[in-house]
């Protein structure tokens, strides 16, 4: 990790991770996470929003790009975004996602989280087909998010402090207008899945990129017959007998 200098030059919230120089923590999930945004669209879309990556806006809000994709047409885009300040000892953050197409902005909402305030490690932002999927750590889980090609939501801005009430969408089913779905920290891409498995790697969760479904639960045995463990699973099982 960067020292104090380096950190402090840094925003409050460097690629969603706190800030352990100027917030005084960093949760033990997000300890040696990159602290520099690794998409390499990121550029390209702060260019068509008009702005940098990393700016203060007008009311001294730190405004972030922590994620960004450009849809395979080349028209449609989509980012996460952080939203900062800090007074005194209170700390105004909000995550959110959010795309745009050929008419501008479409979708904004912010994430599902515990509390902001711990941050949001985006571990996977791309689109898959017409679906955008999007992987991120909060304080206590790993969520995976869904939206459509063309889906329009905008949930009035940036979030007020509210965080803690409870939203409108379902956590345990994916549905076409966008889904947060609860998942593990161990987590892999298969074709047209996303699975993952708990610590004690005794079923496996699945995922279909491409459908309205809740997440199928196998058993290890089952996963291996259909092809959907995650790489390298037999080896971590291995590992975790030592």
């Amino acid at each position: 990790m960067a020292d104090d200098d380096e950190l402090k030059a840094l925003s409050h919230y460097p690629a969603g991770i706190p800030n352990p120089a100027t917030l005084g923590f960093i949760p033990i999930s997000m300890i040696g996470r990159p602290l520099t945004p690794a998409f390499p669209e990121l550029p390209a879309v702060a260019e068509r929003l008009g702005r940098a990556v990393r700016e203060t806006d007008d009311d001294g809000f730190e405004r972030e790009l922590l994620a960004a994709a450009i849809h395979p047409d080349g028209v449609y885009y989509a980012w996460v975004e952080s939203r900062c300040k800090v007074t005194g000892t209170f700390v105004d953050i909000d995550f959110q996602i959010c795309t745009a197409g050929p008419d501008g902005e479409e979708y904004r909402r912010s994430i599902e989280t515990y509390n902001p305030y711990f941050g949001c490690d985006v571990q996977h932002f791309a689109w898959h087909g017409d679906r955008l999927i999007a992987i991120y750590r909060e304080k206590h889980r790993t969520y995976a998010f869904r939206l459509s090609l063309g889906a329009e939501l905008d949930d009035d801005g940036w979030d007020d402090g509210d965080w803690d009430e409870e939203d409108d969408y379902d956590l345990s089913a994916w549905e076409e207008d966008g889904s947060f779905i609860g998942i593990t920290d161990e987590w892999a891409l298969l074709a047209d899945h996303l699975v993952y498995v708990p610590y004690k790697l005794d079923w496996v969760g699945v995922l279909p990129l491409g459908e309205v479904a809740r997440p199928r639960e196998l058993s290890v045995e089952e996963a291996r017959a259909e092809g959907l463990l995650p790489p390298g699973f037999d080896e971590l099982v291995e590992s975790r007998k030592q």
